[in-house]
């Protein structure tokens, strides 16, 4: 079986819905390597990847190779970095939340796999990254908690003059989430050192805290 050419190829322009749904893509299938296949269309114009619709099934049905999943999704079962994703080739879909909302962005589950494979060798030991992972996370968590308790009791009045000081500073415009015009735009990302994470927030009032691995 010949192998199939790098994922991180660059797909060609998406083209229209209605073009999607009638044109038959035809090929020889890197697969079966059979010619003349009615390949699926999606991996074709996304992902630069020739597989005919029955080979597909079969690997998805297999091992999952062209399974489509979010960024979310692969960072938590696959344990990997953001840097991971620069130049990925991906399927764009709009954000089933909201309207507003930046589009999702499905990437080739063959892709991820490969890529853990390399980096990690087994899955005992990506099972172990994602523990250590965890298990960080939490204790940032319960160190931030203990943070806040701690400063709670030694100055009584913080909370008092926390809000003070949040009434003293000048209110920003509110923008509506639900407005179809507004795209959330965050700012450079900053740390947080009393919440021991990053932040970036959007003009909108918006605040998004995250960490960085």
């Amino acid at each position: 079986m010949s192998m199939a050419p790098s994922i991180r190829a660059q797909a060609s322009p998406a083209p229209s819905s209605d073009t999607e749904r009638t044109e038959l893509v035809r090929g020889a299938c890197i697969e079966c390597e059979m010619e003349e296949q009615v390949l699926d269309s999606i991996l074709v114009r996304y992902f630069d990847l020739k597989v005919c619709l029955s080979c597909k099934q079969d690997r998805n049905l297999r091992f999952g190779w062209y399974e489509l999943i979010t960024k979310s999704k692969a960072k938590e079962d696959y344990a990997l970095p953001e840097s991971f994703f620069y130049n990925l080739p991906f399927l764009p879909k709009p954000n089933p939340r909201h309207e507003s909302f930046a589009p999702l962005k499905l990437y080739l589950k063959k892709a991820m796999m490969e890529e853990v494979k390399r980096v990690y060798g087994d899955d005992e030991t990506l099972q172990q990254e994602k523990a250590k992972r965890k298990r960080k996370t939490y204790e940032r968590a319960a160190q931030r908690t203990k943070h806040l308790l701690k400063r709670r009791q030694l100055d009584p009045t913080a909370s008092k003059a926390e809000k003070d000081e949040e009434k003293a500073q000048p209110k920003t415009e509110y923008v509506p989430v639900a407005d179809r015009d507004h795209r959330h735009q965050y700012a450079a990302e900053t740390f947080d050192k009393e919440a021991n994470s990053w932040v970036k927030e959007c003009e909108c009032g918006l605040k998004v805290h995250f960490e960085k691995w």
